[in-house]
């Protein structure tokens, strides 16, 4: 091979190096692209892990505050039960004094039918005793007009 062949052989093969070279420096271009969007999307994520983090412990403090309230309701639940019971021992105590009036209530409307006929009776005596009283007058007026 002369030297002429080898010089061009050896510039046929710098020519591929070099654009073996230009592709490759394309590449780390895109590659370098790529590792910035990257650095963008891991930033990005950081500050989500952060904001998810201070989620989680709020969500955490709302879940004490919940147990607590639960807590709470559950020992106001108790205390209502208990007092559920004394009003439902106060309303069996009620509905006896109850069915005690009315029984007492019974008698004393028969009571009071039996004196309202009495009244009855007594306003008839009392026409009877008035009319006697009226007839005694005129006797008695008599009498005296006799005497005079």
């Amino acid at each position: 091979m002369s030297s002429e062949e080898k010089l061009d052989l050896i510039l046929l093969e710098i020519r591929g190096m070099k654009q073996e070279m230009s592709a490759m420096r394309q590449d780390i271009a895109g590659l370098k692209a790529d590792v910035a969007g990257l650095k963008v999307d891991v930033a990005q994520l950081k500050s989500d892990v952060a904001d998810l983090k201070q989620r989680t412990a709020r969500l955490e403090a709302d879940m004490a505050e919940v147990k607590r309230d639960v807590a709470e309701l559950k020992s106001d639940v108790a205390e209502l039960k208990a007092d559920m019971v004394e009003v439902k021992g106060d309303v069996a105590e009620l509905k006896s004094d109850v069915a005690e009036l009315k029984a007492d209530m019974a008698e004393v409307k028969g009571d009071v039918a039996e004196l309202k006929s009495d009244v009855a009776e007594l306003k008839a005596d009392m026409v009877e005793v008035k009319g006697d009283v009226a007839e005694l007058k005129s006797d008695v007026a008599e009498l005296k007009a006799d005497i005079a």
